[in-house]
């Protein structure tokens, strides 16, 4: 696990970012660091990438655009991301367009990886590989259990708001 507070030339114990110390994965090739201000769109919802983020600094928002009935739109936060957090990791796993926007709340700044890159080093480092990859998956798997439980919680409340929660 990642330390409360990474800095991006610290040597965290995380799988992930201690990826950014090996001898073989190049700064320039592989990664390179970025700062970005407050109120910056990193990712946007629809668009494709091929970059996975590593969170050294800063706080970030993700965030879905709904479009309510009276054609107002609103951007809840889903989650934030702070030090340590990794996102845009899909992007490992699927060409899929991003399926919700990353803001900057604060000035952050963050590793940019580029996946193909990664997924190339990974496979020939396969000691190094499957330590990642299986750290990755241990943390879609937290999101995913996260997203159920939040997805019942406001199908229970729907129910309830509408008076049918004998349905439930």
């Amino acid at each position: 696990m990642a330390p409360a507070n990474p800095s991006c030339d610290d040597a965290p114990l995380d799988k992930l970012f201690g990826l950014i110390e090996h001898a073989g994965f190049d700064e320039g090739t592989h990664w390179y660091k970025q700062q970005t201000p407050a109120n910056t769109a990193v990712i946007k919802k629809g668009e494709r990438s091929e970059k996975l983020y590593l969170v050294c600094s800063g706080t970030l928002s993700v965030q879905e655009e709904l479009e309510l009935p009276d054609q107002r739109h609103i951007k809840p936060g889903m989650a934030e991301l702070g030090p340590g957090s990794v996102f845009g990791e899909l992007a490992l796993f699927d060409e899929e367009p991003h399926s919700c926007s990353v803001v900057t709340l604060t000035d952050a700044e963050f590793i940019t990886i580029h996946t193909p890159s990664l997924l190339s080093f990974l496979s020939s480092h396969t000691e190094i590989g499957y330590p990642v990859v299986f750290q990755m998956m241990q943390q879609l798997a937290g999101r995913f259990r996260k997203t159920s439980k939040r997805t019942v919680t406001l199908f229970a409340w729907g129910l309830k708001a509408h008076g049918i929660e004998s349905h439930l």
